[in-house]
């Protein structure tokens, strides 16, 4: 994962977040492993991962996914940006 790093990217005049290539040169595939990777067969599954590990977070159970979710857009910077 030394290759790519998060980043803000200018969108229309607004700071959006994504992945950047982290080096200059990239030598060969840049592989993200799948335990990184919040994955589901559908939207709608997704949407309901995302939604439990949410709440775990929230009600403090801990979740892997948590720093993430922190950072994901407010549905304010979504209506703005989008």
């Amino acid at each position: 994962l030394e290759q790519v790093k998060a980043a803000y990217f200018d969108k229309s005049g607004f700071a959006v977040r994504g992945l950047a290539v982290a080096a200059e040169e990239i030598t060969g595939a840049i592989i993200i492993p799948r335990s990184l990777l919040l994955a589901a067969d559908s939207e709608e599954e997704l949407a309901l991962r995302l939604a439990i590990e949410r709440r775990r977070m929230l009600e403090g159970d801990g979740s892997f996914w948590a720093p993430w979710i922190r950072i994901l857009p407010t549905e304010e910077d979504l209506f703005r940006c989008h």
